[in-house]
């Protein structure tokens, strides 16, 4: 247990120093403290991939400890089940998020959903691409797969920020707690007579699909639903935002790349993907031993709780070479695996609670990729600044500010290439 107890080695999540830099942080604790007890919020972080794939992965690592992020606005999200309940609600959600279902009926409605935005960008030199597109997309998105009102979208936005600010408040916030349960409340009064319409005349979108759905012959309740339109919500949206965001940073930042991908775009896929190893949208993925556990070198005792650190995870220099780099051609990242379960990076978490939306991340970023590389011949960072990120549970940047000598003035056709989402 020595090396999880360092005392010379002390971590503060909210530094400025800290959230502008974590990474130097993340290489002094694999190197030393692969194994590291931070009391402020009596949790124990692993950084070193073969630890936290190895955390992620084993039966004996629980998700239960996400009970105390979740437990006060929803009763059963997929970050909260195990076992078979766990398989059956998943099977449940994904039915549109993956395979023909995405193929017929999604991807016509993130095309959609894109072009719409892509409007608004239209005649325009400077943009913001956080708040004119890359937050937007996400949730335009997902409010039409729910089968949710468009005029509510910036309803399911507030739920969606609400669920994120829980889902990193480790230290136990009681403000931000009080802040999920109204908003849970507000959730269950919007969508509990939705839930009633679509149980009396099917409708399209998601939430008609559940109400319709059952579990071991046993229709959901009306709460049941709601957890799922929390697991949505909160896996559907979070990913394609950040990555987004991400990838155009990295790409505007690297224009050899950038060209590359424009020329070949089935380099799209490649760069989503090393995105994701570099700049995982969620750094932090939770678990909690079911049984005292040794790993690391040390043993965390039974049901403590266990802080995975996706980003460090993800820039072990013993599992990729030169690992702060973004490459689209690095040979040590598997593409043709980079959106499935086996992928050898672990933005996605790994196993049996490999994201569900992994596929329909793809395919919103993908096109979204397309279509701007399609309108924009040269994009670049407002008066040359890199924009910096910043967090800890969830990291990104905040703004964008991008300018184009030539925008784009009419919205161009866009014919789906079903190849994109390949590899």
């Amino acid at each position: 247990m020595e090396n999880s107890r360092p005392s010379l080695f002390k971590l503060d999540y909210n530094s400025p120093e800290f959230l502008k830099s974590p990474f130097r942080y993340y290489r002094i604790m694999q190197a030393r403290y692969p194994l590291y007890f931070h009391a402020p919020t009596n949790a124990y972080l692993l950084t070193r991939y073969e630890d936290v794939a190895l955390a992620l992965k084993d039966p004996l690592f629980s998700t239960a400890c996400n009970d105390d992020l979740f437990g006060h606005m929803f009763r059963k999200t997929l970050i909260q089940l195990e076992g078979q309940e766990h398989i059956v609600f998943r099977n449940m959600i994904s039915t549109p998020l993956r395979g023909k279902d995405l193929m017929q009926h999604t991807i016509p409605v993130i095309i959609k959903q894109v072009q719409a935005l892509m409007e608004g960008l239209l005649g325009r030199k400077q943009f913001n691409f956080v708040s004119d597109f890359a937050a937007r997309l996400p949730i335009a998105v997902m409010t039409a797969i729910l089968g949710v009102d468009p005029k509510d979208l910036s309803f399911i936005q507030q739920c969606y920020k609400t669920i994120v600010r829980n889902l990193g408040n480790f230290a136990g916030n009681p403000a931000i707690k009080a802040e999920g349960s109204r908003m849970v409340i507000a959730l269950c009064n919007y969508m509990y007579p939705l839930i009633r319409q679509y149980r009396l005349q099917p409708g399209p979108g998601l939430i008609s699909l559940l109400s319709s759905a059952e579990i071991h012959g046993i229709k959901m309740t009306d709460q049941d639903i709601i957890d799922a339109i929390g697991s949505l919500i909160s896996a559907g949206i979070e990913t394609v935002d950040r990555t987004l965001r991400s990838l155009f940073r990295n790409l505007i930042a690297h224009p050899d790349q950038l060209a590359l991908v424009r020329h070949n775009r089935h380099l799209v896929s490649h760069a989503i993907a090393e995105t994701l190893r570099l700049n995982a949208p969620a750094q932090i993925m939770l678990r909690q031993p079911i049984e005292d556990y040794y790993i690391a070198g040390g043993m965390i005792p039974a049901h403590a709780r266990v802080l995975c650190i996706i980003g460090a995870a993800n820039r072990d220099s013993r599992k990729f070479s030169h690992p702060d780099t973004f490459d689209i051609n690095r040979p040590d990242l598997d593409v043709n695996k980079a959106f499935i379960g086996s992928a050898n990076h672990v933005a996605f978490g790994t196993g049996r609670h490999f994201c569900v939306g992994a596929m329909l991340a793809k395919a919103e970023i993908s096109i979204a990729a397309n279509i701007l590389l399609d309108h924009f011949s040269d994009l670049r960072f407002l008066d040359n600044k890199i924009p910096a990120e910043t967090g800890f549970s969830t990291r990104t940047v905040l703004r964008m500010n991008l300018e184009t000598t030539e925008p784009p003035t009419t919205l161009l056709p866009y014919t789906f290439d079903p190849a994109l989402l390949e590899p």
